[in-house]
């Protein structure tokens, strides 16, 4: 199994890559997550590192258009070897800190496009407070509102949550457990709801090793798939487990549909995902 994993993780870099060197001038800031796997695997194109800083730095002011376009440009830059302490990434991340809301967390527009009263989006959140951690450090005020957000938001999420929003809380939840600086009486209930979300996504789990998104992936959808395997994974478990070894054949027989994705498709999403889920495994030689 590994050794097939590894020769298809190969090939989804490899289209991954032709796919953003044909299109280098088409991503869009909110979607410069699309180079990370591309960029951490030796199968990366030479020239595309220079090329995507090159796109962000000549257009600054598309980093400031959405709050996720301007943790994707920082998140790139440093992954390019851009320093944080760098003006173009102190001038972004100061734009970021001014987007706080006052429920402590963050939207994916700016606030003065939002209406009265809007509130914080757990996904969002996270990504700048996972950003922000790293380059300004843990005990800045702000942060402990936003870790009183991170908070409220899963001790209030409704409980017929599904996809992408459940899947959000699943990681607020691993921040919860991993992190030193949420209270211990924090940690327990996330503790709590990882089990029990684990344990349904297990449940949930087709007899072909998929997972339904839709009424049109009933039978097993390879973009939400791609979601919950990557859920698995951030929550610790691997190919020796059952439910992530069943995905996996479920994404491998499938290999010919998501290597024809195709730009802007959901497709490309689903490659993305599997891509960096393939890394972090370090199955892609």
């Amino acid at each position: 199994m590994k050794k097939e994993v590894n020769r298809a993780g190969a090939q989804i870099i490899r289209t991954l890559a032709k796919l953003l060197m044909k299109n280098i001038e088409k991503i869009p800031f909110t979607d410069l997550y699309l180079v990370y796997p591309v960029l951490q695997s030796k199968d990366c194109p030479k020239t595309l590192p220079h090329l995507i800083k090159n796109c962000i730095l000549n257009s600054p002011d598309k980093m400031k258009e959405l709050v996720n376009s301007a943790v994707s440009s920082v998140e790139t830059l440093l992954l390019l070897g851009e320093d944080k302490s760098s003006r173009i990434v102190r001038d972004i991340i100061e734009w970021i800190k001014q987007q706080q809301l006052e429920d402590g967390g963050w939207h994916w527009r700016p606030k003065q496009k939002l209406p009265k009263g809007a509130e914080s989006e757990v996904w969002i959140t996270l990504a700048v407070h996972n950003l922000l951690t790293r380059t300004e450090g843990a005990d800045q005020t702000y942060l402990r509102r936003v870790r009183n957000y991170l908070c409220y938001s899963l001790e209030k999420m409704p409980e017929n949550l599904r996809g992408w929003s459940r899947l959000a809380h699943v990681r607020t939840a691993l921040l919860m457990l991993k992190d030193p600086k949420f209270e211990p009486s924090a940690k327990i209930k996330a503790k709590k709801f990882l089990q029990k979300t684990i344990e349904e996504i297990r449940f949930q789990q087709l007899p072909n090793g998929g997972w339904a998104g839709s009424e049109k992936t009933m039978q097993g959808g390879i973009f939400q798939t791609a979601m919950v395997l990557d859920a698995l994974i951030q929550a610790g478990l691997d190919l020796k487990d059952n439910s992530v070894e069943k995905g996996f054949v479920f994404m491998i027989q499938r290999m010919d549909k998501l290597l024809r994705a195709k730009w802007s498709g959901v497709l490309l999403q689903a490659l993305f995902i599997f891509a960096n889920i393939l890394v972090e495994l370090q199955l892609t030689d």
